[in-house]
Protein backbone atom coordinates (compact mmCIF):
# COMPACT_ATOMS: atom_id res chain seq x y z
CA UNK A 1 0.00 0.00 0.00
CA UNK A 2 1.05 3.38 -1.07
CA UNK A 3 1.76 6.19 1.68
CA UNK A 4 -1.16 8.62 2.04
CA UNK A 5 -0.71 12.17 1.14
CA UNK A 6 -0.57 14.35 3.66
CA UNK A 7 -4.11 15.58 5.88
CA UNK A 8 -4.96 18.43 5.65
CA UNK A 9 -5.68 20.98 8.48
CA UNK A 10 -8.83 20.64 10.66
CA UNK A 11 -11.26 23.83 10.71
CA UNK A 12 -11.13 23.63 14.44
CA UNK A 13 -13.26 27.04 14.09
CA UNK A 14 -16.04 25.85 12.10
CA UNK A 15 -17.05 23.93 15.04
CA UNK A 16 -18.55 26.99 16.38
CA UNK A 17 -19.56 26.37 20.23
CA UNK A 18 -17.91 23.26 20.40
CA UNK A 19 -14.52 24.45 19.44
CA UNK A 20 -13.52 25.45 22.55
CA UNK A 21 -14.01 22.02 24.61
CA UNK A 22 -12.00 20.53 21.37
CA UNK A 23 -9.50 22.68 22.00
CA UNK A 24 -9.10 22.12 25.31
CA UNK A 25 -8.98 18.62 25.17
CA UNK A 26 -6.78 18.71 22.56
CA UNK A 27 -4.23 20.94 24.65
CA UNK A 28 -4.15 18.49 27.57
CA UNK A 29 -4.10 15.01 25.56
CA UNK A 30 -2.19 16.81 22.57
CA UNK A 31 -3.41 14.09 20.21
CA UNK A 32 -4.20 15.31 16.63
CA UNK A 33 -7.34 17.44 16.65
CA UNK A 34 -9.44 15.66 13.90
CA UNK A 35 -9.91 12.86 17.01
CA UNK A 36 -11.41 15.14 19.90
CA UNK A 37 -13.26 16.76 16.88
CA UNK A 38 -15.24 13.61 15.85
CA UNK A 39 -15.95 12.91 19.59
CA UNK A 40 -17.50 16.25 20.20
CA UNK A 41 -19.65 16.02 17.39
CA UNK A 42 -20.47 12.50 17.66
CA UNK A 43 -21.38 13.06 21.13
CA UNK A 44 -23.59 16.12 20.56
CA UNK A 45 -25.25 14.38 17.71
CA UNK A 46 -26.10 11.54 20.17
CA UNK A 47 -27.44 14.19 22.58
CA UNK A 48 -29.57 16.32 20.21
CA UNK A 49 -30.71 13.81 17.53
CA UNK A 50 -33.96 12.96 19.76
CA UNK A 51 -35.34 16.19 19.71
CA UNK A 52 -35.00 17.40 15.94
CA UNK A 53 -34.73 16.58 12.57
CA UNK A 54 -32.99 19.17 10.16
CA UNK A 55 -34.23 20.32 7.17
CA UNK A 56 -31.97 19.87 3.79
CA UNK A 57 -32.41 20.48 0.11
CA UNK A 58 -34.53 17.13 0.01
CA UNK A 59 -36.69 17.54 2.87
CA UNK A 60 -36.06 16.89 6.43
CA UNK A 61 -33.54 14.35 7.79
CA UNK A 62 -32.18 12.99 11.63
CA UNK A 63 -29.58 15.19 13.18
CA UNK A 64 -27.24 11.85 13.52
CA UNK A 65 -23.76 11.32 12.41
CA UNK A 66 -21.32 8.53 11.70
CA UNK A 67 -17.67 9.57 12.67
CA UNK A 68 -14.66 7.18 11.87
CA UNK A 69 -11.44 7.99 13.49
CA UNK A 70 -8.66 6.28 12.39
CA UNK A 71 -5.41 6.45 14.39
CA UNK A 72 -2.89 4.05 15.41
CA UNK A 73 -2.03 2.77 19.21
CA UNK A 74 -0.88 5.32 21.55
CA UNK A 75 -2.34 8.47 19.62
CA UNK A 76 -4.91 8.94 22.68
CA UNK A 77 -7.96 8.09 21.58
CA UNK A 78 -9.45 7.05 24.73
CA UNK A 79 -8.43 9.91 26.21
CA UNK A 80 -9.71 12.39 23.69
CA UNK A 81 -13.05 10.48 24.20
CA UNK A 82 -13.22 10.29 27.63
CA UNK A 83 -13.98 14.12 28.56
CA UNK A 84 -16.52 14.44 25.54
CA UNK A 85 -18.52 10.55 26.40
CA UNK A 86 -18.29 11.16 30.57
CA UNK A 87 -21.55 13.10 30.88
CA UNK A 88 -23.67 10.67 28.97
CA UNK A 89 -22.05 8.28 31.03
CA UNK A 90 -22.53 9.49 34.19
CA UNK A 91 -26.15 10.53 33.22
CA UNK A 92 -26.57 6.40 32.57
CA UNK A 93 -25.52 6.24 36.11
CA UNK A 94 -28.08 8.26 37.60
CA UNK A 95 -30.71 6.98 35.74
CA UNK A 96 -29.65 3.36 36.45
CA UNK A 97 -30.90 4.41 40.22
CA UNK A 98 -34.05 5.20 39.04
CA UNK A 99 -34.22 2.01 37.16
CA UNK A 100 -33.88 -0.42 40.28
CA UNK A 101 -36.91 1.36 41.99
CA UNK A 102 -39.23 0.67 38.37
CA UNK A 103 -37.67 -2.80 38.41
CA UNK A 104 -38.33 -4.00 41.65
CA UNK A 105 -41.84 -2.72 41.43
CA UNK A 106 -42.23 -4.23 37.94
CA UNK A 107 -41.23 -7.88 39.32
CA UNK A 108 -43.81 -6.98 42.48
CA UNK A 109 -46.75 -6.24 39.53
CA UNK A 110 -45.73 -9.17 37.70
CA UNK A 111 -45.44 -11.54 40.30
CA UNK A 112 -49.03 -10.24 41.07
CA UNK A 113 -50.50 -10.53 37.49
CA UNK A 114 -48.89 -14.10 37.73
CA UNK A 115 -50.89 -15.33 40.61
CA UNK A 116 -53.93 -13.81 39.56
CA UNK A 117 -53.97 -14.93 36.09
CA UNK A 118 -53.21 -18.46 37.28
CA UNK A 119 -55.99 -17.97 39.77
CA UNK A 120 -58.50 -17.56 36.96
CA UNK A 121 -57.25 -20.46 34.81
CA UNK A 122 -57.80 -22.86 38.01
CA UNK A 123 -61.31 -21.22 38.07
CA UNK A 124 -61.99 -23.61 34.69
CA UNK A 125 -61.80 -26.25 35.80
CA UNK A 126 -63.10 -28.56 38.88
CA UNK A 127 -66.75 -29.03 39.69
CA UNK A 128 -67.20 -25.30 40.33
CA UNK A 129 -65.84 -24.45 37.05
CA UNK A 130 -66.65 -20.82 35.45
CA UNK A 131 -68.13 -20.06 32.22
CA UNK A 132 -65.85 -19.29 28.72
CA UNK A 133 -67.41 -15.77 29.26
CA UNK A 134 -67.18 -15.52 32.74
CA UNK A 135 -63.00 -16.38 32.44
CA UNK A 136 -63.14 -13.77 29.34
CA UNK A 137 -64.54 -11.13 31.52
CA UNK A 138 -61.61 -12.26 34.34
CA UNK A 139 -58.97 -12.17 31.94
CA UNK A 140 -59.92 -8.54 30.71
CA UNK A 141 -60.18 -6.98 34.56
CA UNK A 142 -56.92 -8.63 35.36
CA UNK A 143 -55.33 -6.25 31.88
CA UNK A 144 -52.54 -7.05 29.78
CA UNK A 145 -49.43 -8.81 31.40
CA UNK A 146 -46.85 -5.87 33.14
CA UNK A 147 -43.92 -4.15 30.78
CA UNK A 148 -40.66 -4.29 32.18
CA UNK A 149 -39.21 -0.44 32.39
CA UNK A 150 -37.25 0.34 29.55
CA UNK A 151 -33.31 0.52 29.84
CA UNK A 152 -32.13 3.94 30.13
CA UNK A 153 -29.02 3.04 28.37
CA UNK A 154 -27.93 5.59 25.43
CA UNK A 155 -24.60 4.20 24.53
CA UNK A 156 -23.86 0.22 23.08
CA UNK A 157 -20.67 -0.57 22.23
CA UNK A 158 -20.90 -4.05 20.33
CA UNK A 159 -24.44 -4.63 19.33
CA UNK A 160 -25.87 -7.36 16.76
CA UNK A 161 -28.04 -5.69 14.85
CA UNK A 162 -31.02 -8.13 16.18
CA UNK A 163 -29.42 -6.51 19.51
CA UNK A 164 -29.33 -3.41 19.04
CA UNK A 165 -33.24 -3.22 16.84
CA UNK A 166 -34.17 -5.07 20.04
CA UNK A 167 -32.53 -2.20 22.38
CA UNK A 168 -34.55 0.58 19.85
CA UNK A 169 -37.89 -1.48 20.28
CA UNK A 170 -37.65 -2.21 24.52
CA UNK A 171 -35.07 0.74 25.42
CA UNK A 172 -34.70 4.22 24.31
CA UNK A 173 -35.35 5.14 20.91
CA UNK A 174 -32.00 7.02 20.57
CA UNK A 175 -29.00 5.68 20.64
CA UNK A 176 -25.28 5.67 19.90
CA UNK A 177 -22.58 2.88 18.82
CA UNK A 178 -19.44 4.18 20.55
CA UNK A 179 -16.27 2.35 20.80
CA UNK A 180 -12.57 3.68 21.14
CA UNK A 181 -11.60 -0.20 19.88
CA UNK A 182 -14.00 0.39 16.94
CA UNK A 183 -12.10 -2.92 15.28
CA UNK A 184 -14.11 -5.15 17.65
CA UNK A 185 -17.50 -4.00 16.15
CA UNK A 186 -16.32 -4.31 12.76
CA UNK A 187 -14.66 -7.34 13.02
CA UNK A 188 -17.40 -9.22 15.11
CA UNK A 189 -20.66 -11.23 14.66
CA UNK A 190 -22.36 -7.99 13.08
CA UNK A 191 -20.22 -7.59 10.33
CA UNK A 192 -19.06 -11.43 9.73
CA UNK A 193 -19.57 -12.54 6.13
CA UNK A 194 -22.95 -14.21 7.30
CA UNK A 195 -24.47 -10.67 8.65
CA UNK A 196 -22.12 -8.01 6.82
CA UNK A 197 -25.18 -7.58 4.20
CA UNK A 198 -27.78 -7.28 6.27
CA UNK A 199 -26.09 -5.26 9.09
CA UNK A 200 -24.72 -2.55 6.45
CA UNK A 201 -27.84 -1.97 4.77
CA UNK A 202 -29.68 -2.05 8.44
CA UNK A 203 -27.05 0.60 9.87
CA UNK A 204 -27.57 2.82 6.25
CA UNK A 205 -31.70 2.86 7.01
CA UNK A 206 -31.34 3.92 10.32
CA UNK A 207 -29.01 6.30 9.45
CA UNK A 208 -31.79 7.87 6.58
CA UNK A 209 -34.17 7.59 9.10
CA UNK A 210 -36.20 5.46 7.89
CA UNK A 211 -38.59 2.48 9.36
CA UNK A 212 -36.98 -0.15 10.74
CA UNK A 213 -38.99 -3.62 9.62
CA UNK A 214 -38.18 -7.25 11.36
CA UNK A 215 -39.84 -10.53 10.91
CA UNK A 216 -38.92 -12.82 13.08
CA UNK A 217 -39.95 -16.03 14.44
CA UNK A 218 -39.49 -15.55 18.17
CA UNK A 219 -40.25 -12.23 18.40
CA UNK A 220 -43.09 -11.89 15.41
CA UNK A 221 -43.27 -8.77 13.07
CA UNK A 222 -43.31 -5.34 13.62
CA UNK A 223 -42.17 -1.86 12.40
CA UNK A 224 -40.13 1.01 13.84
CA UNK A 225 -40.25 4.29 13.42
CA UNK A 226 -39.00 7.60 14.20
CA UNK A 227 -35.55 5.69 15.86
CA UNK A 228 -31.93 8.06 15.78
CA UNK A 229 -28.61 6.37 16.07
CA UNK A 230 -25.53 8.02 16.13
CA UNK A 231 -22.08 6.22 15.95
CA UNK A 232 -18.32 6.96 16.57
CA UNK A 233 -15.95 4.11 15.61
CA UNK A 234 -12.06 4.76 16.71
CA UNK A 235 -10.23 2.01 14.96
CA UNK A 236 -6.54 1.33 14.18
CA UNK A 237 -4.99 1.63 10.36
CA UNK A 238 -5.05 -1.51 9.58
CA UNK A 239 -8.89 -1.84 10.34
CA UNK A 240 -9.75 0.78 8.74
CA UNK A 241 -7.47 -0.25 5.67
CA UNK A 242 -9.68 -3.32 5.23
CA UNK A 243 -12.84 -1.37 5.62
CA UNK A 244 -11.99 1.26 2.86
CA UNK A 245 -11.09 -1.38 0.29
CA UNK A 246 -14.18 -3.49 1.14
CA UNK A 247 -16.65 -3.08 -2.02
CA UNK A 248 -19.63 -3.99 0.05
CA UNK A 249 -19.40 -1.64 2.32
CA UNK A 250 -18.59 0.86 -0.78
CA UNK A 251 -21.01 -0.26 -2.89
CA UNK A 252 -23.90 -0.39 -0.25
CA UNK A 253 -23.16 3.64 0.75
CA UNK A 254 -22.40 2.80 4.25
CA UNK A 255 -18.60 4.29 4.11
CA UNK A 256 -20.51 7.37 1.98
CA UNK A 257 -22.37 7.86 5.44
CA UNK A 258 -19.15 8.28 7.60
CA UNK A 259 -17.62 11.20 7.99
CA UNK A 260 -13.79 10.07 8.85
CA UNK A 261 -10.39 11.29 9.36
CA UNK A 262 -7.14 9.71 9.95
CA UNK A 263 -5.14 12.67 11.54
CA UNK A 264 -1.55 12.59 11.08
CA UNK A 265 0.13 11.67 14.40
CA UNK A 266 1.62 13.43 17.39
CA UNK A 267 3.32 10.81 18.86
CA UNK A 268 7.14 11.90 19.70
CA UNK A 269 5.60 15.90 19.80
CA UNK A 270 3.95 15.33 23.31
CA UNK A 271 5.72 16.65 26.29
CA UNK A 272 4.17 16.70 29.30
CA UNK A 273 5.35 19.99 30.09
CA UNK A 274 3.33 21.78 27.11
CA UNK A 275 -0.11 19.77 28.34
CA UNK A 276 -2.72 22.33 29.57
CA UNK A 277 -5.78 20.99 31.42
CA UNK A 278 -8.66 23.41 31.12
CA UNK A 279 -11.28 21.92 33.28
CA UNK A 280 -13.70 24.61 33.76
CA UNK A 281 -14.24 24.45 30.16
CA UNK A 282 -14.62 20.49 29.99
CA UNK A 283 -17.03 20.65 33.08
CA UNK A 284 -19.01 23.01 30.94
CA UNK A 285 -18.97 21.02 28.40
CA UNK A 286 -20.53 18.19 30.37
CA UNK A 287 -23.17 20.39 32.33
CA UNK A 288 -24.69 21.26 29.14
CA UNK A 289 -25.04 17.82 28.06
CA UNK A 290 -26.45 16.81 31.00
CA UNK A 291 -28.47 19.62 30.78
CA UNK A 292 -30.02 18.65 26.89
CA UNK A 293 -29.64 14.29 27.86
CA UNK A 294 -31.98 15.50 31.00
CA UNK A 295 -34.53 16.84 28.81
CA UNK A 296 -37.37 14.37 28.36
CA UNK A 297 -37.55 12.87 24.76
CA UNK A 298 -40.36 13.37 22.93
CA UNK A 299 -41.93 9.87 22.76
CA UNK A 300 -45.54 8.30 21.91
CA UNK A 301 -46.28 6.52 25.12
CA UNK A 302 -48.06 3.58 23.14
CA UNK A 303 -45.60 3.33 19.89
CA UNK A 304 -41.90 4.75 21.92
CA UNK A 305 -41.65 6.97 18.59
CA UNK A 306 -39.79 9.75 18.81
CA UNK A 307 -41.98 12.97 17.73
CA UNK A 308 -39.54 15.09 16.33
CA UNK A 309 -39.49 18.74 15.22
CA UNK A 310 -38.08 20.07 12.32
CA UNK A 311 -35.24 22.83 11.90
CA UNK A 312 -35.76 24.98 9.38
CA UNK A 313 -33.02 26.71 7.47
CA UNK A 314 -33.53 30.26 7.13
CA UNK A 315 -32.98 31.81 2.95
CA UNK A 316 -29.49 32.95 3.90
CA UNK A 317 -28.52 29.31 4.98
CA UNK A 318 -30.15 27.71 2.32
CA UNK A 319 -28.91 29.46 -0.43
CA UNK A 320 -25.09 28.61 1.61
CA UNK A 321 -26.00 25.22 1.15
CA UNK A 322 -27.38 25.32 -2.66
CA UNK A 323 -24.08 26.78 -3.46
CA UNK A 324 -21.81 24.01 -1.62
CA UNK A 325 -24.17 21.31 -3.48
CA UNK A 326 -23.67 22.74 -6.88
CA UNK A 327 -20.01 23.32 -6.39
CA UNK A 328 -19.44 19.60 -5.26
CA UNK A 329 -21.92 18.17 -7.95
CA UNK A 330 -19.61 19.84 -10.85
CA UNK A 331 -16.67 17.84 -9.18
CA UNK A 332 -18.20 14.85 -9.71
CA UNK A 333 -18.50 14.83 -13.21
CA UNK A 334 -15.68 12.76 -15.58
CA UNK A 335 -12.23 14.29 -14.45
CA UNK A 336 -13.57 16.10 -11.56
CA UNK A 337 -12.31 16.75 -8.01
CA UNK A 338 -14.48 13.79 -6.91
CA UNK A 339 -14.94 11.56 -9.36
CA UNK A 340 -13.55 8.73 -7.16
CA UNK A 341 -15.92 9.03 -4.23
CA UNK A 342 -19.31 10.04 -5.70
CA UNK A 343 -20.97 8.25 -3.18
CA UNK A 344 -19.74 10.44 -0.25
CA UNK A 345 -19.27 13.54 -2.36
CA UNK A 346 -23.28 13.41 -3.11
CA UNK A 347 -24.08 13.10 0.34
CA UNK A 348 -21.86 15.90 1.27
CA UNK A 349 -24.56 18.57 1.18
CA UNK A 350 -26.98 16.68 3.76
CA UNK A 351 -23.72 16.18 6.16
CA UNK A 352 -23.32 19.46 5.86
CA UNK A 353 -27.45 20.09 7.15
CA UNK A 354 -26.70 17.71 9.77
CA UNK A 355 -23.84 19.02 10.94
CA UNK A 356 -25.20 22.89 11.15
CA UNK A 357 -28.16 21.18 12.70
CA UNK A 358 -26.22 19.83 15.70
CA UNK A 359 -24.20 23.15 15.73
CA UNK A 360 -27.48 25.41 16.07
CA UNK A 361 -29.10 23.25 18.64
CA UNK A 362 -25.79 22.73 20.88
CA UNK A 363 -25.65 26.81 20.41
CA UNK A 364 -29.35 27.28 21.38
CA UNK A 365 -31.77 24.11 22.28
CA UNK A 366 -34.43 25.80 21.40
CA UNK A 367 -33.92 27.51 18.09
CA UNK A 368 -36.51 26.80 15.07
CA UNK A 369 -33.69 27.12 12.07
CA UNK A 370 -30.52 27.40 11.21
CA UNK A 371 -28.82 30.41 10.40
CA UNK A 372 -26.15 31.30 7.68
CA UNK A 373 -23.05 31.39 9.94
CA UNK A 374 -23.85 27.58 11.05
CA UNK A 375 -24.09 26.89 7.79
CA UNK A 376 -21.25 27.97 6.56
CA UNK A 377 -19.30 26.19 9.37
CA UNK A 378 -20.83 23.37 8.81
CA UNK A 379 -20.00 23.57 4.81
CA UNK A 380 -16.77 23.80 6.14
CA UNK A 381 -16.92 21.00 7.93
CA UNK A 382 -17.98 18.59 5.23
CA UNK A 383 -15.41 19.82 2.84
CA UNK A 384 -13.07 19.17 5.69
CA UNK A 385 -14.46 15.45 5.53
CA UNK A 386 -15.24 15.00 2.07
CA UNK A 387 -11.45 15.75 0.81
CA UNK A 388 -10.35 13.13 4.18
CA UNK A 389 -12.26 10.52 2.27
CA UNK A 390 -10.87 11.15 -1.69
CA UNK A 391 -7.73 11.12 0.56
CA UNK A 392 -7.77 7.83 1.69
CA UNK A 393 -9.89 6.11 -0.42
CA UNK A 394 -7.88 7.20 -3.56
CA UNK A 395 -4.64 4.89 -1.65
Amino acid sequence: VRKFPPAGRYPIEALGSLAPVVLAVQRSTQAPVPICAGSALATASLALQGFADVDTLAGPVPLSLYVLTIAKSGERKSSCDRPFISGIRQFEKEQAIGLEAALQKYQNNYAIWSALRAGILSTLKGRKAITREQAEQNMKLLGPEPSAPPSRDRIVAEPTYEGLTRMLKEGQPSLGIFSDEGGQFLGGYALNSDNKQKTLAGLNDIWGGNPIRRTRQGDGAYTLRNRRLAAHLMVQPSVANSLLADPLAVDTGFLARFLIAQPESTIGTRKHSKSHLDQHCISAFENHQKKILNQPLPVDEKTNELELRTLNLSSAAKTVLVNFADEVELQQAKGGKFEGITGTASKSAEQAARLAGVLTLWKDFHATEVEQTEMEQATELASFYMHEAKRLVDV
